[in-house]
This record gives structure tokens, C-alpha cells and sequence, in this order.
């Protein structure tokens, strides 16, 4: 039973609001928002944890992967 979202989960939630018009934002770049640590130190067990974080968002989150705003798109490369 979820206790609602998690810290990682509102993280990615705060990014997505925060977001500018026409914005795309890689895995790598939420994974530095999320955690507060430098591009150089982004590993696979934090993007494997935003993207997880990422794809279970309908559970108790004001957002989904579907209700991301259309001018933003979450892409898994920096070079989108």
C-alpha cells in the first residue's frame, strides 16, 4: 500500500511545475535537480530511480507521465 509520493516523486513533480515554456528536460537533467548533485556525478542507480519515480507518478501525484504539460518533453539523452 503507497504512503503517497515519495521524496524523489515530488522532486520530479517541483521540476515539472518549475519548467519554462517549451523546455526538454533529459533524465540526467532531473536526476540533478532531483538529488542536488553535479551532471558528472549522475550514475545509472540515479536515473534508474527518476525514471521508476517517473513511471509510477499516477500513484498519488497531481501528475502523470500523460498529464506532463505538452511544451515540456522528458527525453533520456542531454541531446534531444
Amino acid at each position: 500500500m503507497s504512503r503517497g509520493a515519495g521524496r524523489v516523486e515530488r522532486a520530479i513533480q517541483a521540476a515539472l511545475e518549475a519548467a519554462a515554456e517549451d523546455t526538454v528536460l533529459s533524465v540526467a537533467d532531473l536526476c540533478v535537480r532531483v538529488y542536488g548533485i553535479e551532471p558528472s556525478m549522475v550514475g545509472k542507480r540515479h536515473r534508474v530511480a527518476v525514471l521508476r519515480a517517473f513511471g509510477q507518478g499516477q500513484q498519488g501525484c497531481a501528475w502523470s507521465p500523460s498529464s506532463v504539460p505538452k511544451n515540456v518533453m522528458i527525453s533520456s539523452s542531454r541531446h534531444a
